[in-house]
């Protein structure tokens, strides 16, 4: 499938430079049928999402699966019309770089489908419209992405650099049309880059715990290395430092990567611990295991407990309490993207920005 559209791309871009034709179209022609993948990258989904959602099981929101089935509809639509003039569409390409299968395969999906949306309403207000790619390290995924994002009828491109490395650098600096990354920050500011203030995320879980008390803080973090929580831990350090207060690198303790893993780690941690009287938990899929966790010992002996949660968990992992958590603006970072990248676009980004986004406090009943 894959090389079959490469054939068709370069075939249409070397001989006919002057006819712009979508590769969509051709397909239908050829009676390729619409996929779960298709459904996966155009909705920056799981593929067992998607399988979840198509066949009405458990595991995904109604929100999700609804946008799931229409998106399938829409596709079939697409590919049983008949072949014919065609303006190409101007795309938003947004690439998700990935050097770790479960950063996308293992991701909860309801907060990553929100993000996609967010993008997708905001780019039809420049009437584009968003293609959706997962980018792995091997040398084929990377130059069909790039022979994607270099197509013509791509308008620009949003690089999602949550798992981004230095290493990766070299592969943006080949995309050859307007540029924003969200979630990294190029160090050389040869782009414009949106990220979360981790800085002040910190200050203000810090200072909460402060306030309520708290002698002696533990940081539960993920088994995840990317951009966004190395620099949480980082600031969690310098905060405490700031502050006086005393800290050592075994106060960060890791926890697992997906909600599962971190309810076990939780209950282990949470059994043992008699050092800490606060927590304060690296994301929303931290947050869940330990209130799981708390839920399976037995919520009275964790009263006196000091707890602060990075980014929103879902009711469903709340338990007997409500959690203080820290809102990080997921979405109006999207919004925020598509607006640098149009600007980029028009030829307005001649001057390269870092933007941060401050989260919030939601005040609940840990502190």
């Amino acid at each position: 499938m894959t090389s079959r559209v490469n054939v068709l791309r370069c075939l249409f871009e070397e001989r006919a430079s002057f006819f712009i034709i979508d590769v969509n179209r051709l397909l239908r022609c050829m009676g390729v049928k619409v996929k779960m993948i298709d459904v996966a990258k155009k909705l920056g989904l799981s593929k067992a999402a998607v399988s979840l959602a198509l066949n009405n099981k458990p595991g995904v929101s109604a929100e999700t699966r609804q946008r799931v089935q229409d998106c399938m509809k829409e596709l079939e639509e697409q590919y049983s019309g008949l072949c014919g003039e065609h303006r190409p569409e101007k795309i938003i390409q947004i690439e998700l770089l990935t050097h770790n299968e479960e950063v996308s395969s293992k991701m909860e999906m309801d907060l990553w489908s929100d993000v996609i949306q967010a993008f997708e309403k905001e780019a039809k207000v420049y009437n584009y419209r968003i293609g959706f790619t997962t980018v792995y390290e091997d040398a084929m995924s990377r130059k069909d992405a790039l022979d994607e994002c270099n197509m013509p009828t791509v308008a620009g491109v949003i690089l999602f650099g949550t798992d981004m490395r230095a290493s990766d650098r070299s592969f943006v600096k080949k995309i050859q049309k307007p540029v924003v990354i969200y979630d990294y920050v190029m160090p050389e500011g040869d782009y414009t880059c949106i990220c979360i203030d981790s800085r002040r995320t910190l200050e203000i879980a810090v200072d909460e715990l402060l306030r309520a008390g708290v002698k002696k803080t533990a940081y539960l973090a993920t088994t995840k290395n990317m951009f966004n929580f190395a620099e949480r831990r980082n600031e969690f350090m310098h905060v405490m430092f700031d502050r006086g207060v005393p800290v050592e690198k075994s106060d960060i303790i890791h926890m697992g990567s997906v909600i599962s893993e971190n309810i076990e780690a939780a209950e282990r941690f949470l059994r043992t611990n008699d050092t800490y009287d606060g927590l304060i938990m690296e994301n929303y899929q931290v947050s869940s295991g330990v209130l799981k966790a708390i839920e399976r010992i037995g919520t009275e002996k964790f009263k006196k407990l000091r707890m602060v949660g990075i980014d929103e968990i879902s009711e469903t992992f709340e338990g007997e309490f409500k959690l203080t958590q820290i809102k990080i603006p997921h979405k109006d970072r999207a919004l925020m993207a598509i607006q640098l990248l149009k600007r980029e676009i028009d030829g307005r980004g001649s001057t390269k920005m870092r933007v941060y986004a401050i989260p919030t406090l939601i005040k609940g009943e840990t502190t």
